[in-house]
């Protein structure tokens, strides 16, 4: 299966697997992995793009832990 690392920031890594069919979403600081596949990983995909294409000059740290706080009650 291809993966592709997306974002390898200071604190989070998103990689994508199989094309994205499932998403790997790690936060370094806090040792967690959420991990997204199916519908999940198409609607993850989606809101990815939207927090990317938001225009702002918010850092990209900022924009990941804002999609973070979405995902990180399924974190493991």
């Amino acid at each position: 299966m291809k993966t592709v690392t997306m974002f390898n920031t200071d604190s989070f890594v998103i990689v994508s697997l199989g094309n994205g069919l499932a998403y790997e979403f790690v936060n370094k600081p806090l040792d967690r992995t959420v991990f997204v596949q199916g519908d999940d990983a198409e609607q993850f995909s989606d809101e990815l793009a939207a927090y990317l294409n938001t225009k702002t000059d918010e850092p990209i740290e900022a924009r990941l832990a804002d999609l973070w706080e979405d995902y990180s009650p399924v974190a493991h």
